[in-house]
């Protein structure tokens, strides 16, 4: 069951401004370490110094071959519901391990298996829309059931 809801480019809507939230936590919380060269006074030769840092906008484009300008609009929310090419490169690019991938596309409408029941596949993707969200009362309604 592969479901997504379009959008106009540019508008705003609920689910992409969740799904942009979700993907600029995920790119902060990525930390990259960055070699640079130091001028040396010496003639010895080169001194290098590391820096680690969060993962940049550019370098998340780069790593996932799309511009900035795309990743500036998915984390506004201002983009739309992007592909589901799309996705699977931003989780690569950003090195998620495999929960948190198949978060990331429940997140942004896509079922990531394709074996399971319509009705086990929405509890699933109900309760994972809810933990991304943090919405404790929604997961409570979740896990309780149709009332």
């Amino acid at each position: 069951m592969q479901q997504r809801t379009t959008h106009r480019r540019g508008s705003t809507d609920p689910e992409s401004a969740a799904f942009g939230d979700l993907l600029t936590r995920l790119r902060t919380a990525t930390v990259v370490t960055v070699e640079r060269e130091r001028p040396s006074n010496t003639r010895s030769g080169r001194a290098m110094w590391t820096m680690q840092t969060t993962l940049s906008q550019n370098e998340l484009a780069r790593r996932a071959g799309l511009t900035p300008g795309v990743i500036s609009k998915l984390e506004a929310g201002t983009y739309g519901m992007p592909r589901r090419w799309t996705v699977e490169n931003l989780a690569g690019a950003l090195e998620l391990d495999a929960v948190t991938s198949c978060l990331f596309l429940i997140a942004a409408g896509y079922w990531p298996w394709h074996d399971l029941d319509d009705d086990t596949a929405r509890l699933v993707a109900q309760t994972a829309l809810a933990v991304i969200a943090g919405d404790y009362r929604r997961l409570e309604d979740v896990a309780s059931g149709p009332t």
